[in-house]
């Protein structure tokens, strides 16, 4: 019986446990690598405008200054231009909660079949009394409020401390990131490139292409998804104020047009699952404010009209080629992010994705030169190869002929 002999070399053996202990270090400081790859990200999205700055003459320190200040200038002016308008319409959804539920359940109730039983009349009654109760507030609601305070006193303050404590974290990381982000701008060379000088000699040009490929995509991917995210909301906004604008009778869901708007501009950072939700809340949004049939279709329409314009011509216009993935990859890619990091690992999911397919990409491209490089070489050593036998050939012959001029 023959025995096959597998071996394997030391250094297969050293790579394998040097990536397993990179994996395990990396999940120990997964918050300290968020921080870094969230600095990662927004450096790749501003340095090419800070680097065009720089080529102007104009410091770079003093580009940076100008981008955050105009950053920050224009999120005062939009949050002061809405604040008002949202809070409004976030009032008049809670307010107006049962009844929206209320004619939700009722909707779905009618057009179900029976047999399925999901809404009995009693179901629908008991529900909309449990939000009405839910949601009015009046004094003995205030004494029963006041009663449990005091006799959770405790606890109360420890998940408020808690609470003040994470929203602490989560404001210091904002700044560190931030900060991060503004040295690696900052710098006139790419701070990766110091980092590859310790890796051998003939893998740095592989790997400091891969990184500037990663850097290029990921920056082309935050500015389009950014620009992506304020289009989609505009045009949605648009969409469901026209009905209104045209006097529709009957079409309420204009008061709830900047909550969708800004629903749809945040969903669109997750691609394809996004504007499928947001078509969802507002055919739900739809029928909660008592729309017609008519109402619907026109929100499927427009939705849909929304979706394939942005599919045609805005992703391929502000992001191109620097997604470019699977549909069926992005939706798994999302939920396992959703899984591991929650909304953050959703949103970090694209990026992270698109950092694995360009070094999948290159693996492919370099194993593609490498059979190129290899056929070239068989190639030359059979004509090489070919050529000698040749003049051995001709060599012999040209003997032959010495030989039979000689004898004779």
């Amino acid at each position: 019986m023959n025995e096959t002999i597998v071996k394997i070399k030391p250094s297969v053996i050293l790579w394998g446990i040097g990536i397993i202990f990179t994996l395990m270090v990396l999940v120990a400081l997964k918050d300290i690598v968020i921080i870094l790859f969230l600095a990662f990200i927004i450096s790749s999205g501003f340095r090419p405008i800070v680097d065009k700055l720089a080529a102007l003459k104009v410091p770079r320190m003093m580009s940076l200054i100008l981008i955050y200040l105009s950053v920050t200038l224009i999120t005062i002016v939009v949050l002061l231009l809405t604040i008002d308008t949202f809070i409004t319409q976030f009032n008049t959804i809670t307010s107006n909660l049962p009844g929206i539920v209320e004619n939700i359940l009722r909707s779905i109730s009618n057009v179900a079949p029976q047999e399925w039983g999901l809404f009995s009349e009693s179901d629908i009654s008991e529900i909309v009394k449990e939000l009405d109760k839910a949601t009015s507030v009046d004094a003995r609601t205030l004494q029963d409020i006041f009663n449990f305070l005091g006799r959770n006193f405790k606890s109360i303050s420890d998940t408020g401390l808690n609470l003040l404590g994470s929203v602490t974290n989560a404001v210091f990381s904002i700044f560190l990131v931030l900060m991060i982000a503004a040295y690696l701008i900052a710098r006139p060379e790419k701070a990766y490139r110091g980092l590859i000088g310790y890796i051998p000699k003939k893998n740095q040009e592989t790997i400091m292409h891969l990184f500037d490929q990663v850097e290029q995509q990921l920056g082309v991917w935050l500015v389009g998804q950014l620009i992506l995210m304020l289009i989609i909301g505009l045009v949605t906004y648009v969409a469901i104020m026209i009905p209104h604008l045209f006097g529709v009778t009957g079409y309420e869901l204009h008061k709830f047009a900047l909550l969708i708007a800004i629903i749809a501009g945040f969903l669109e950072a997750f691609p394809n699952i996004g504007p499928t939700l947001t078509l969802i809340v507002t055919m739900l949004m739809a029928l909660g404010t008592g729309g017609s049939f008519g109402v619907l279709l026109y929100i499927f329409i427009a939705f849909t009209m929304i979706q394939q314009l942005e599919n045609v011509f805005i992703v391929p216009l502000v992001i191109g080629k620097a997604v470019n993935l699977d549909p069926i990859i992005i939706i798994v890619a999302i939920a396992a992010g959703l899984q591991l990091g929650g909304v953050l690992g959703a949103v970090l999911s694209i990026p992270v994705t698109v950092i694995v397919r360009i070094i999948v990409d290159e693996v492919n491209n370099q194993r593609i030169e490498s059979e190129k490089l290899e056929n070239k070489r068989k190639s030359n050593e059979q004509t090489l190869q070919s050529n000698v036998s040749r003049k051995t050939f001709g060599q012999r012959i040209e003997g032959v002929k010495d030989l039979i001029g000689k004898l004779f």
